[in-house]
């Protein structure tokens, strides 16, 4: 019989201790493994520390070194922590969101079941638990365009009770299976906080891994503070990392119709939003992020490929079959 794997469990502070500790709390009746828990935050949040070590313990509430460093590089410092420590699975969990009763469960079955399934990730549902927010995404192929799948369907739809294979996993709540990662590598740290997921997603494709979205996985989500958005990043990631995307896929054509949809509306019209409602330094980035999404580079950088092997377990030797059975099976 397999032994139980590990389950590390990695959650992104959003900056109230006690969201996070709940956060971590929700895992026990949603079928954790034995695994151990990090709590990962920014350089902001380094006051809320040592409420966050009387919960996790000391050594696992880890405070990414740079100011800002976007949701990224706070899931990576995460998961290599997780993996360091001997984890099967990583269980990357926002602090806005509290898993349901059993949830984790069929994430792991399907992990185990499907030799080529590499993430998984449950139905993401509003705080009252009626409408579904996102059951994984999807990624336009000809417009770079990053959409949540299944948004605003109802949570008893029938249409939303079936499984489905999808381009990438949200990082609100996913599931990953070590060997994934140590295939396709972590998330991209230079998209910052949108769209890592969808790059990940679209490189481990090339690989041959799957990722599933299981709706009958379920996740509450409870509104997150307005204090943790920064309208200037998410100007400026949003009108760079659609075009990032594209220039990844390695198709000019595809990038020649995507140019002249940007120049004529996309990025116009954000700038246009931004600056008719006083956020001028966001109507700088969405040019700024324009220029970087046409001619920057940071799209092929590799660092996030290096992943730690150190905490592999040694794979449980097979036991001989016995002679007496031999016979039987012959």
């Amino acid at each position: 019989m397999k032994p139980n794997p590990h389950i590390g469990i990695v959650v992104l502070h959003r900056g109230n201790p006690d969201a996070s500790a709940e956060a971590r709390a929700s895992a026990g009746p949603a079928g954790h493994r034995d695994g151990g828990a990090w709590v990962v935050m920014g350089l902001e949040h380094e006051g809320d520390r040592p409420p966050l070590a009387a919960a996790f313990g000391a050594g696992n509430a880890v405070v990414h070194p740079a100011a800002r460093p976007g949701l990224a590089a706070l899931c990576n410092l995460g998961i290599v922590r997780a993996l360091r420590a001997g984890s099967d699975y990583v269980l990357l969990l926002d602090a806005a969101c509290r898993l349901e009763e059993g949830a984790l469960s069929p994430l792991l079955i399907a992990l185990e079941a499907q030799r080529q399934a590499g993430a998984a990730c449950p139905a993401l549902l509003e705080e009252r638990g009626e409408v579904m927010l996102a059951c994984g995404g999807r990624i336009g192929r000809w417009t770079g365009r990053i959409r949540p799948r299944l948004c605003g369907a109802g949570a008893s739809d029938p249409d939303a009770m079936q499984w489905e294979e999808v381009d990438f996993a949200p990082a609100s709540c996913v599931l990953l299976k070590r060997e994934f990662l140590e295939d396709a590598g972590l998330y991209h740290e230079a998209y910052g906080s949108y769209g890592f997921e969808a790059e990940l997603g679209r490189r481990a494709r090339t690989e041959y891994w799957r990722t599933l979205a299981l709706p009958h996985s379920r996740v509450r989500c409870t509104p997150r503070e307005p204090s943790c958005d920064d309208p200037r990043r998410e100007a400026f990631e949003r009108a760079r990392n659609p075009f990032w995307l594209q220039r990844a896929w390695g198709v000019p054509g595809r990038r020649l119709l995507l140019l002249p949809w940007n120049v004529t509306w996309h990025w116009p019209a954000a700038f246009a939003a931004h600056l008719f409602t006083g956020r001028f330094r966001a109507a700088g980035a969405v040019v700024h992020g324009s220029l970087q999404g046409l001619f920057g580079k940071g799209f092929a950088a590799g660092g996030h490929l290096a992943v730690p092997i150190h905490g592999r377990k040694i794979p449980l030797a097979v036991p001989a079959v016995s002679r007496a059975k031999a016979m039987y099976l012959l």
